[in-house]
């Protein structure tokens, strides 16, 4: 049942509703895939304009609470997966923990000369051989992360012949070129998805991500690789614990 909302208060009667909405969706009134009411009984419940319930329903799509299907209403979307900052971040690993087995589609792999941009990151010289890999993410078969990454050929030669369609990057740093992986920097901002990310990610243009810049050390910060990746806003979420 709804909560009371309070008219004429300094809190808009949209964010109130939207709240309302957010804590009714937390309490398990409605689960993940299930159809909330429709917009005309919503305002019949509050009290409200339809104008109002279409604005706290539009805060909650924007969120990844919610998604609309043309012509079939509104649903609860799945739960976002929650991947810690507190240790070394490894999506693979990560979700394996999770009892999840992601996949990672290669798009493209190939040595290319490192421009300004590439060359700054890995701390060589500009017209440096490296490996570009473009992946994707997938879990369950739904597209996750869309990911560049680059490393420098000479501290990793022949990488674009080795398994990296079923093996994490990681492992073949490690176990295959002997690279003692010791820290990493993340870098986290939102982004709205252009159209390239939006068809790869299978979400709309314009949808909220995350952009996450990675880059991995090796012994004297030596830098290992470079990665820049786009992460769906609607599905992954990040979190760190204080103590």
């Amino acid at each position: 049942m709804p909560r009371k909302i309070f008219k004429g208060g300094k809190i808009p009667l949209y964010h109130q509703i939207k709240e309302n909405l957010r804590a009714r969706i937390e309490e398990g009134e409605w689960l993940p895939g299930e159809l909330i009411p429709p917009e005309k009984e919503l305002c019949a419940e509050y009290k409200v304009s339809k104008i109002t319930v279409l604005e706290a329903i539009k805060g909650l799509v924007g969120e990844g609470l919610l998604y609309r299907k043309q012509g079939k209403g509104t649903f609860v979307a799945k739960s976002k997966l929650e991947q810690s900052l507190n240790r070394f971040y490894s999506f693979t690993e990560s979700m394996r923990q999770k009892g999840i087995e992601p996949e990672r589609r290669i798009l493209k792999v190939e040595i290319i000369k490192a421009d300004k941009h590439a060359a700054e990151h890995l701390g060589i010289k500009r017209g440096e051989e490296i490996t570009e890999i473009v992946r994707l993410r997938l879990v369950n078969g739904e597209p996750l992360y869309l990911e560049t990454i680059i490393l420098a050929v000479k501290l990793c030669p022949n990488l674009h012949l080795k398994d990296i369609g079923s093996k994490p990057l990681n492992e073949i740093l490690r176990n295959e070129y002997e690279i003692p992986l010791i820290k990493a920097k993340e870098c986290f901002e939102p982004i709205i998805i252009d159209d390239y990310e939006a068809q790869m990610l299978g979400v709309k243009n314009g949808a909220p991500a995350l952009l996450l810049e990675h880059t991995t050390y090796t012994t004297k910060n030596q830098t290992v690789l470079f990665s820049k990746g786009i992460i769906r806003g609607d599905r992954c979420r990040y979190y760190t614990e204080l103590e």
